[in-house]
């Protein structure tokens, strides 16, 4: 996988649709997400 830095991303991630109408409140959730995960989930409980 040689391509440009843009697409260095799966399709699988962030369809082409997805990847320019995706919001910034959309990517924020979704890092939230994750690191709610991530973080302590211990601590969550």
């Amino acid at each position: 996988m040689t391509g440009p830095k843009t697409h260095t991303v799966p399709a699988t991630a962030t369809p082409a649709k997805s990847r320019s109408s995706m919001s910034t409140e959309e990517i924020k959730s979704r890092i939230e997400a994750m690191f709610a995960q991530d973080e302590a989930p211990e601590n969550r409980s």
